[in-house]
């Protein structure tokens, strides 16, 4: 095995049987209407959309939003993995254009945006059950070997900020009616009221969210207030002081913390009995855990009867890992959040999603003293500030191509991927068309390892999943790493490693130069100049290791 952060090795033979075509669990599970036109032929022509892996002049940027999606194989099933793959890539598309503008806001606004959208950036569930996307099929049998099922998910602007604005109405008026009920009874049901209005504004949140992506709303920071002749809308930071009057908690340990975060769930949800399942909760807006992450994980599952841990074999079989991972532990529902340091206080968000739709059930906010912690349980990782700078090198100047896709993701999922010391971590990828996949593991103690230079996938094993024929085992040092794949339709430059006990490491000790070496940005540049049909896209995973 190899070690995440010391390394001892024991090889795994390459099974390069990857999953199934088809998969008996895929679930199609967005709301609103959806189109079907599916072309069998094999024969028939591609349509300009899959040759050009979603770009097509019948559904210009401008006018639509739009997401591409395959599975290799033919069948019902594999037909609904491939439409639930585009509808992913259009939610992520989202997700990727907020996360932008976040980046720019942080500089004159702080964390306050980024806190403000936390439940929806950090969860790959948070956008699911768009409403009034439509799905175009095709079917491609020139390769009797490897048949292709092909989707695009689209949605026209103009028709998204009708129903949009429509839903948005909606929510206020619940809001309005569910505070009025809050500020007509005595303590216990005021409370109730205020906390049952709280789902309302997570799902208003994602509401305006997509009005302010697809063009009707501008840009996020002036997406959430009122429009011009609407009535003023009680604001969600008023609730919460209103709730923080009411329910008075004293806290005074980790446990009081997830005592008041389950009493929140209970008076928002009576779906209360459902199976759950609670991840580790990240530092603000990093994606990193810490002790405070597993510990206060460990009080909750402590304190609410319905959750499940994570299922010991888990594949990921569509572009919805994190759903996928839920499912197959037997959840139905997914607890995420972060805590957020402000002065000498911890401030604890979550959201409770519905897996299937994506819809918030309930919203947890806790706020406590700070120094009610134990001195040994610690709010970040032990290499935080190097962790950071790696990640923000890795952030600038990212090459995302729009015709090729790289997935990368573990046994633990892709998100809130926590490893404690001894636990083992499978490393997956997948590509939507052939290509060679670099894979960089940057390590707690800085040590950047190359697993593979130039992994081949060819057409036999696109769309599909590998497996990185290496088990990787959790030890010490501990700490924030990060694990980075780069796919391009051309070979990769060779790097200059040095090899020791059968790996290969960078020498390079600066993030900048260590992200353009790992992305081959020179070489990229080189042959991009020779052929205009060089792709390269990447993905990457912040990984948390821990001692017991």
């Amino acid at each position: 095995m190899m070690v995440l952060a010391t390394l001892r090795s024991t090889k795994t033979k390459f099974d390069s049987s990857l999953t199934r075509n088809t998969v008996a669990f895929c679930l199609l599970f967005f709301a609103g209407l959806t189109l079907f036109s599916t072309s069998t032929s094999a024969k028939a022509k591609k349509p300009e959309w899959v040759t050009n892996y979603g770009r097509s002049a019948s559904y210009p940027e401008t006018q639509f939003l739009i997401g591409f999606g395959a599975c290799s194989g033919i069948g019902t099933e594999t037909k609904e993995i491939a439409q639930d793959n585009a509808r992913a890539d259009l939610s992520r598309s989202i997700i990727v254009n907020v996360e932008s503008q976040l980046s720019t806001l942080k500089k004159d606004e702080g964390l306050d945006f980024s806190q403000k959208l936390s439940s929806l950036t950090q969860s790959s569930t948070s956008l699911q059950g768009i409403i009034g996307l439509n799905t175009e099929i095709f079917i491609d049998r020139g390769d009797k070997k490897n048949p292709t099922t092909y989707a695009l998910a689209y949605a026209k602007r103009s028709a998204l900020n009708r129903i949009y604005m429509k839903n948005r109405t909606q929510l206020r008026n619940q809001i309005r009616t569910t505070v009025a009920l809050a500020e007509s009874n005595e303590k216990e049901l005021a409370l109730k009221y205020y906390l049952q209005s709280r789902p309302f504004f997570e799902e208003l949140k994602k509401v305006e969210t997509i009005l302010a992506v697809s063009g009707r709303m501008g840009s996020i920071s002036s997406a959430f207030g009122e429009l011009e002749g609407e009535d003023p809308l009680l604001s969600l930071t008023e609730v919460n002081h209103r709730i923080d009057q009411l329910a008075l908690n004293q806290i005074s340990d980790i446990s009081h913390v997830a005592g008041s975060a389950v009493f929140q769930l209970n008076q928002q949800t009576d779906n209360t009995k459902q199976p759950v399942m609670v991840v580790p909760f990240t530092y603000q807006d990093t994606g990193m855990s810490s002790q405070f992450s597993r510990y206060l994980q460990r009080h909750l599952e402590t304190q609410m009867d319905n959750t499940v841990g994570q299922a010991h074999q888990f594949r990921a079989t569509s572009k919805q890992v994190m759903r996928d991972l839920v499912l197959s532990a037997g959840a139905e529902c997914l607890l995420s959040g972060s805590y957020w340091e402000k002065g000498n206080k911890i401030l604890v968000l979550a959201t409770l999603r519905d897996i299937k739709t994506g819809k918030s059930l309930a919203s947890v906010r806790v706020e406590f003293p700070l120094g009610i912690l134990p001195e040994n349980i610690s709010l970040k990782p032990q290499n935080f500030d190097a962790a950071m700078t790696q990640q923000q090198a890795f952030a600038e100047g990212e090459i995302v191509s729009s015709q090729l896709q790289v997935e990368v993701w573990t046994n633990r999922g892709s998100e809130n991927v926590l490893f404690n010391s001894g636990e083992e971590m499978r490393v997956y990828v997948r590509v939507n068309r052939q290509s060679y996949v670099r894979l960089l593991y940057i390590l707690a103690d800085g040590a950047k390892t190359l697993l593979f230079d130039g992994l081949y996938i060819d057409q036999s094993k696109v769309n599909q999943v590998v497996e990185v024929p290496e088990v990787f085992e959790c030890a010490s040092p501990f700490g924030g790493e990060m694990l980075i794949a780069v796919a391009r339709t051309v070979p990769f430059d060779l790097l200059e490693t040095v090899e020791v006990d059968g790996y290969f490491f960078l020498q390079s000790t600066n993030s900048t130069v260590t992200a353009n070496l790992t992305r081959g940005t020179k070489g990229f540049k080189r042959k991009k100049k020779e052929s205009s049909e060089i792709q390269q896209s990447e993905s990457r995973l912040v990984i948390t290791t821990m001692s017991n």
